[in-house]
């Protein structure tokens, strides 16, 4: 999906056409509740906090080789869906996240990695041929419906709905700052069974509390929100909105913080999966990133039950766009400045969620 400020926009009814459909898939063929087997097993679900690792992982998986993050919200949903309700051990979790990030590789970035490449980073436990295997086992299973309609995909085409009102610039931050905030919704298990359509408006929502209304007056805000409930049915005051809304908003601030933190307590290491210095970005990727998997996936307790607990993580580039918040330590700041104005200087990283409790 590309940035709604780089293509012609579609009419208004072949908006909602679009929205209608992507609607009706997260709904039915997509939705997660229908891989649920009828009994679901104690101890069945993968532990909240090793998901998030697993996410950490693709993430940088995709920046060190420079591919859409979309890739991994398409991923994160195959997994999910695969995995739902199944007994999961370390060595299935590994594999299935090694296949489901070659798949969406394939469907949604024209760069070509290659299997070879993926299977590395397990530190040979799975070979190529493990992975073509599982790849059509996954296939099967879900039935080959690897085309979900993400978070990310919603943004892009709710913000549309702004195209007549506000200023290309403003609508832009507007989109690459939702964006954001749904890329930390793909790494909290919170949101697997919230249709993606809800985090989508429920990000945009919050991105309107930080913009000021002289950017975006409140007859558009009025009228946005008007125009999805009655062409789309989306209720911005719904109990999932509202819940989805300040889980975000508490993501973000956590992000904040620790950056924060980070900036005052120099001595310290400023993460537990620090961004690597420029030297080391340009080494193998099965050398960069292996520590990355050999944390993400240690089996003695990838299936236990549990809550997420606060830690600190970062990921870098967390926008696809030039001079967007992908180089920015604090989208946030940045692009409301950027829409003002102002400037501010793009460095590589900018935070992964913090642990939500």
């Amino acid at each position: 999906m590309s940035n709604p400020g780089s293509y012609s926009f579609p009419s208004a009814e072949d908006l909602v056409d679009r929205l209608l459909v992507m609607q009706r898939q997260e709904e039915t063929a997509y939705a997660y509740k229908l891989y649920l087997p009828p009994i679901v097993e104690a101890n069945s679900h993968l532990n909240n906090t090793w998901r998030e690792k697993i996410c950490q992982w693709a993430y940088n998986v995709v920046d060190h080789f420079d591919l859409s993050r979309e890739v991994v919200a398409v991923s994160l949903d195959l997994f999910d869906r695969y995995l739902a309700g199944v007994q999961c051990n370390g060595n299935l979790a590994l594999l299935t996240s090694l296949t489901t990030l070659a798949i969406a590789i394939k469907l949604y970035d024209p760069k070509r990695i290659k299997i070879a490449t993926l299977s590395n980073l397990s530190r040979g436990q799975f070979g190529p041929t493990d992975i073509e295997a599982m790849e059509f086992k996954i296939l099967s299973a879900l039935k080959w419906r690897i085309h979900p309609p993400t978070q990310y995909a919603f943004v892009s085409h709710l913000v549309l709905f702004l195209t007549d009102q506000v200023h290309p610039s403003v609508r832009k931050d507007i989109f690459e700052m939702a964006r954001y905030l749904t890329e930390l919704a793909v790494c909290d298990s919170y949101f697997i069974a919230i249709s993606n359509s809800t985090v989508a408006l429920a990000a945009i929502l919050n991105v309107f509390d930080d913009t000021s209304y002289s950017k975006v007056p409140a007859s558009t805000r009025e009228r946005f929100i008007y125009d999805i409930q009655s062409k789309l049915g989306l209720d911005c005051r719904h109990p999932t909105v509202t819940s989805a809304r300040g889980r975000l908003r508490t993501m973000f601030v956590a992000t904040e913080e620790t950056k924060a933190l980070e900036r005052v307590d120099t001595n310290r290491p400023a993460t537990v999966s620090p961004t690597p210095p420029r030297s080391e970005r340009f080494k193998p990727p099965e050398q960069q990133l292996l520590h990355h998997v050999q944390d993400a996936y240690d089996a003695r307790s990838v299936t236990s039950t549990g809550s997420m607990r606060s830690g600190r993580h970062s990921r870098n580039n967390s926008f696809d766009s030039q001079k967007s918040c992908r180089y920015s330590p604090s989208p946030r700041h940045f692009c409301l400045a950027n829409a003002a104005g102002g400037s501010r200087a793009h460095v590589s990283s900018s935070a992964i969620v913090a642990g939500v409790m």
